[in-house]
């Protein structure tokens, strides 16, 4: 008597079709292999029962309702009617986009892949005590001159093989005046924006790209931002912070006019921070000691005209020197080359 179950599925997944829920999957390597048997159950009905038995690796599920979250088991099972263990897997059952997004956010709210492009039109609000959570591969879009202010929380969780993308033209996203910890971007590209404003907020940054921005990135009263293994490239500006903290940790800010700019009580660390071809390095109104920056310049005349400002840098890659020493030492050039044409 055969009692050996077979092996489970394998690489089970779901996408949202004009039907309902096609789930489909990869059948496993077994001679006596009969079919497929699928459970359901939902949040309001948490006991899984039997939702069909097929005998090709997919199924679709009709009986969905919009915003529930569902979540399926299928086994494999032989003709001796053994079953494997089972693969899960869950599933928010989303409309499909375009998903407009006006007036104010006072709810906890997902941005879904499906339900993409989110279009914020106008100026959206997110109330303290509300969230916008915007998950892997979601589009935002923005109409011109539009904006999303969040005084609750803002979520981006996107992932390295499914990034999430924010787009329009002239559009702000503010973050002012909420909790600790309001705020994590992983894995989005910001394009074509106007400003990107942190004011009396915190916020972290991972393996996000900003380009062709006016202002890429203000921060401000008394705000403290991480930015870890991102890229700002081809703005106008790209971070201008006033009396708060940035940490750079693996950063690169190239192609714009200005790259950053830092005024007031500001306090800056830095650990891999890349200043690379923008018409203006650094500027700070105040002393900023930094341990090290690499730049693009090969000249160190070069170097002195793109970092400006009250600025103790202790060393510069290429040159391997500190700024006081290659201010020093062009300064020199420079007085040679004078008294040279005198003579």
């Amino acid at each position: 008597m055969d009692t050996t179950p077979p092996a489970p599925i394998s690489d089970l997944k779901i996408s949202m079709v004009k039907e309902g829920f096609n789930i489909f999957w990869k059948q496993p390597n077994e001679d006596d292999l009969k079919d497929f048997v699928i459970q359901k159950a939902s949040v309001d009905s948490p006991e899984f029962t039997e939702l069909a038995a097929t005998s090709v690796p997919e199924y679709t599920d009709t009986d969905i309702t919009f915003g529930k979250k569902y979540y399926y088991r299928v086994f494999a099972r032989d003709k001796a009617n053994n079953m494997s263990k089972y693969v899960e897997i869950v599933k928010t059952a989303v409309k499909q986009g375009p998903t407009y997004i006006t007036g104010e956010v006072k709810e906890n709210t997902i941005f879904y892949e499906a339900g993409s492009p989110y279009i914020i039109k106008g100026s959206v609000v997110v109330q303290k005590g509300a969230s916008i959570t915007v998950e892997e591969g979601a589009v935002v879009e923005f109409e011109k001159d539009s904006q999303l202010v969040v005084s609750g929380k803002l979520f981006i969780n996107g992932k390295k093989e499914a990034n999430i993308t924010f787009k329009g033209s002239e559009y702000s996203i503010i973050l002012k005046d909420t909790t600790k910890d309001a705020m994590k971007a992983e894995h989005a590209y910001f394009l074509g924006g106007k400003r990107f404003v942190i004011s009396n907020a915190s916020a972290l940054f991972s393996n996000t790209i900003f380009e062709d921005f006016n202002t890429a990135l203000i921060i401000e009263r008394n705000s403290v931002v991480e930015l870890k293994d991102s890229v700002f490239r081809k703005n106008k500006l790209g971070i201008k912070v006033t009396d708060s903290d940035i940490n750079f940790n693996n950063t690169e800010i190239s192609q714009s006019d200005k790259a950053i700019e830092l005024y007031g009580n500001t306090k800056i660390k830095a650990q891999g921070i890349k200043l690379l071809n923008n018409n203006l390095h650094l500027f700070s109104e105040n002393l900023v000691e930094l341990r090290e920056m690499e730049i693009s310049e090969k000249q160190e005349l070069d170097v002195i005209k793109k970092i400006r400002g009250n600025v103790d840098i202790s060393r510069i890659v290429p040159f391997g020197k500190s700024f006081r020493i290659l201010k020093k030492e062009a300064i020199d050039d420079i007085k040679k080359e004078l008294s040279f044409a005198r003579s």
